[in-house]
């Protein structure tokens, strides 16, 4: 791609001498920059097939995996040091900081060489400020350095108010000593920790008031010692955004069935459309051929429609067309399907029908039909049968389909040529004519 077509962002991906890194959350690479790729002496092609996991350091995997858990609860990872594999069997040192996208289940990852200083406080507090979480910067004394806006405005402190303030301050004030203590017995061990790890955890605002938080904890290693990244979410919050998410899957799964039936239904008659009907169609066959069963379907058209239409109007025989669907969906079995096949046209599968049972079945929607009090002129449909016995579960299902609905028609069509109002099945039509 040349220079004036490359987009903005891509020119600065492709030549930044930066490593970044796009990851799925599934764990595999989606997209590595050359800056990336030079340092591991891999491709981009090379990459993108494989799982992160597998060019992780074995004793790594565990800050890889808190990290994951951290940011599939919409939490960035900072500063998580991880040893990759590169292509000449050595392992390259980096230092990772990557932010999650919740909607394309994206990760964004930049990644540095941590053997070489660059990190200091200031850094760290001007990364930490677009964070779209709740972030402290604490010391190993306990003592806070640094709190986003976020994280005042969750506890309810101006800002600034709470650097140079203990950590448990942010504790209810009868677990500090606790929270002392727990705090200490991180210290001696110092690993990243995933949100979700500790259950029941309480926070407490300015104020006083408690309200269960979920707490993701990051040490960084610097030249004068360490630092705990302190992520932070309200629970509170946590719970309005999981029941309004709960709420709206629930509203978009209702929209979702109303839409599919309206995809699938014919908007007249409210039997299922062609479409539909090919798919359910499908559906039958594949049980009936797994089974060795049979299969049946009739197709019926209205005689004389067209003049129908011309001598009532169209009007009259819209209503017609809706009526006969009511009467079909009426005289059928729970387990048969009737659809509007187009036109004047309608169609029936008859799972686990043979073809004597099929004649008749036939036969009978004539009858029903005929005997109908239409209003304003006596109604009746022409009518083909079609069976298919399977013998082999490896029967092509949409060549059966493709020649059911031809040897209906045909039948269909012989009944018209006969005199119309009559029903016939495609298997007594040998020698006989089926033209139109």
């Amino acid at each position: 791609m040349g220079y004036n077509n490359m987009p903005e962002y891509e020119m600065f991906f492709k030549y930044s001498l930066d490593m970044y890194v796009i990851a799925g959350m599934d764990g595999y690479f989606k997209r590595a920059n050359p800056a990336f790729c030079n340092m591991l002496g891999r491709s981009e092609a090379e990459l993108l097939p494989r799982p992160f996991a597998e060019l992780v350091h074995p004793d790594d995997i565990p800050k890889v995996e808190g990290a994951l858990k951290n940011m599939d609860s919409g939490h960035p990872a900072f500063l998580v040091e991880v040893r990759l594999l590169a292509a000449d069997g050595t392992y390259r040192n980096l230092q990772w900081t990557a932010y999650p996208d919740p909607e394309s289940r994206l990760v964004f990852a930049i990644a540095r060489d941590y053997t070489i200083p660059f990190y200091d406080p200031q850094r760290i507090k001007l990364l930490l400020d677009s964070s779209p979480t709740a972030v402290f910067l604490v010391e190993q004394t306990g003592t806070i350095t640094y709190s986003n806006h976020l994280a005042e405005q969750i506890f309810g402190y101006q800002k600034n108010e709470l650097i140079g303030k203990p950590i448990e301050i942010l504790v209810p004030l009868k677990k500090r000593d606790r929270h002392k203590e727990y705090r200490s017995h991180y210290l001696a061990n110092p690993v990243l920790r995933a949100m979700g790890v500790l259950q029941n955890l309480v926070g407490a605002r300015k104020n006083g008031d408690e309200f269960p938080i979920d707490v993701g904890l990051n040490p960084v290693w610097l030249d004068r010692g360490m630092l705990i990244i302190c992520s932070v979410i309200d629970g509170t919050r946590k719970e309005i955004y999981v029941n309004d998410l709960i709420a709206e899957r629930r509203k978009l799964t209702q929209a979702n069935v109303r839409l599919g039936r309206l995809v699938d239904r014919d908007a007249l008659t409210g039997l299922y459309n062609r479409r539909a009907f090919e798919r359910i169609f499908l559906d039958n066959l594949s049980a009936a051929r797994e089974a060795g069963d049979v299969v049946s379907i009739i197709l019926a058209d209205i005689d004389h429609f067209k003049e129908f239409n011309d001598t009532h109007g169209h009007p009259a025989g819209d209503r017609l067309l809706k009526r006969l669907g009511e009467v079909l969906s009426r005289n059928i079995r729970k387990e048969d399907t009737a659809a509007r096949f187009g036109g004047e046209e309608f169609i029936v599968i008859l799972p686990g029908i043979k073809y004597d049972q099929a004649a008749g079945f036939g036969e009978r929607l004539r009858r029903v039909v005929e005997q109908e009090d239409w209003g304003i002129q006596p109604v009746t449909i022409s009518l083909g049968a079609a069976t298919h016995q399977f013998r082999s579960k490896r029967t092509a299902l949409k060549r059966v389909m493709s020649q059911m609905i031809s040897e209906a028609d045909q039948a269909m069509y012989h009944s018209k040529n006969s005199g119309r109002n009559l029903s016939s099945h495609f298997a007594d039509l040998r020698g006989k004519s089926t033209g139109r």
